[in-house]
C-alpha cells in the first residue's frame, strides 16, 4: 500500500483499491451507503471528512493503520498539499 501524506494521495489510493475490487463509483457509493458525487470528490483529493472516509473504507473492507512516521522534514509541505 502506499503511503499517503495528502488528499491527493488518499484520493489515488481509493481509486486503485476500488479499481482493483473491480467496483464502479457507483457501486462503491451504493456499497458505502453514499452519493458518487462524494466517491468523485473524495478520489479527486477533496475533503469528504473523517466519517465518509470510514463509511468508503468498511465498504472495501479495508482498515486505517496509525503508525509512527520517520522524521522526514523534506516531506512536511506535502501534507498540506492543494490540489
Amino acid at each position: 500500500m502506499s503511503e499517503i501524506l495528502n488528499l491527493r494521495d488518499l484520493g489515488k489510493v481509493v481509486r486503485a483499491e476500488r479499481k482493483a475490487r473491480k467496483l464502479t463509483q457507483t457501486g462503491l457509493a451504493k456499497l458505502a451507503g453514499l452519493s458518487r458525487q462524494t466517491i468523485i470528490s473524495l478520489e479527486e483529493g477533496n475533503d469528504a471528512g473523517m466519517f465518509t472516509l470510514m463509511k468508503i473504507l468498511l465498504a472495501m473492507n479495508l482498515r486505517l493503520d496509525l503508525r509512527p512516521a520517520d522524521p522526514d522534514f523534506t516531506q512536511l509541505g506535502k501534507l498540506f498539499d492543494e490540489a
